[in-house]
């Protein structure tokens, strides 16, 4: 058999540091660190850096003993003093309903609305609305 033609290869030792530094990614890559925050009624944005209770008088979580508090104004009084948790892990937004009296709902785009059932979490993708009672949040990552 015949070898097929060679294809010319640089000697590794010709290689300049300014030609691996020219060296460029095509595709941008992903980034799992960009911010999650949520938007409040009023257009007020919050930022969501690991954990965030949010009620009408929120008050701290033994269980997430660091979470921020947000006190949200809701003249209809729908929320709840301490209604959910916004929780961030490995670049994902969970929410939480902690034991409120008119319930989380999570509704995206394209899909069906979902209720959170007190003691378990669920996934909030970009641009979905939380449904705390009237009172609806919609959570964007920049």
């Amino acid at each position: 058999m015949t070898p097929g033609p060679s294809v010319p290869v640089p000697d590794a030792s010709v290689a300049s540091a300014a030609s691996v530094d020219e060296t460029r990614a095509s595709v941008p890559l992903r980034d799992s660190t960009r911010a999650w925050s949520v938007v409040l009624p009023t257009g007020q944005s919050v930022p969501v850096a690991s954990a965030v209770i949010i009620g009408r008088d929120p008050v701290a979580n033994a269980a997430w003993p660091t979470a921020a508090l947000l006190p949200a104004l809701d003249p209809a009084k729908s929320l709840s003093k301490t209604h959910a948790l916004l929780e961030l892990e490995g670049g994902i937004l969970w929410v939480h309903d902690l034991d409120s009296t008119n319930g989380v709902f999570v509704a995206a785009p394209g899909v069906d609305v979902v209720q959170v059932d007190p003691g378990s979490r669920v996934v909030v993708p970009d641009g979905a609305e939380i449904e705390l009672g009237e009172f609806i949040v919609t959570v964007v990552r920049a």
